[in-house]
């Protein structure tokens, strides 16, 4: 698969179409500059996230921290599923070794919320390895919370 970068030289303002390994190693066709040059760590502005987004991933982690602490701590979890609409949840009673999944989701739900509130603090040129962590933390703890389905023991 052939697949092109569009890459804006900042001196000149040309419209480059390279390859990856071009835009390392290539020049500007219209001013001859090195391409690659144009993301370097000093022209690099890291991302800001607001004070409120902020306090609500640093609440939100330590709500989700603290509350899987409290589970292992208790060997007792209960967790909903389902029920809109008039119908009744599905609740389901963890206790025991059972709790290692839910408490795995929480966990993992945690490290994709606090994800963003350390992204803010890191400015090194780094922000796609923190959405990579909170994508793929939250799609695993949902897997976790899916397949504790199977082990927990049903309430009503």
């Amino acid at each position: 698969m052939d697949w092109r970068l569009e890459v804006i030289c900042v001196d000149c303002g040309l419209r480059n179409f390279v390859t990856r390994e071009e835009f390392r190693t290539g020049y500007c066709t219209g001013c001859t500059t090195l391409l690659g040059s144009s993301s370097t760590e000093e022209d690099y502005v890291p991302n800001q996230v607001t004070l409120l987004d902020r306090a609500a991933s640093l609440i939100g982690a330590v709500v989700l921290f603290g509350l899987s602490a409290y589970v292992i701590y208790v060997q007792h979890f209960q967790l909903a599923y389902g029920g809109r609409r008039g119908r009744r949840a599905l609740v389901l009673e963890f206790s025991g070794a059972e709790i290692t999944l839910p408490v795995l989701s929480l966990l993992l739900g945690a490290v994709s919320v606090i994800s963003v509130f350390l992204d803010h603090y890191d400015k090194r040129q780094n922000e796609h390895i923190y959405r990579k962590i909170g994508r793929y933390s939250l799609g695993l703890g949902f897997c976790c919370y899916t397949l504790a389905i199977f082990f927990g023991h049903q309430v009503r």
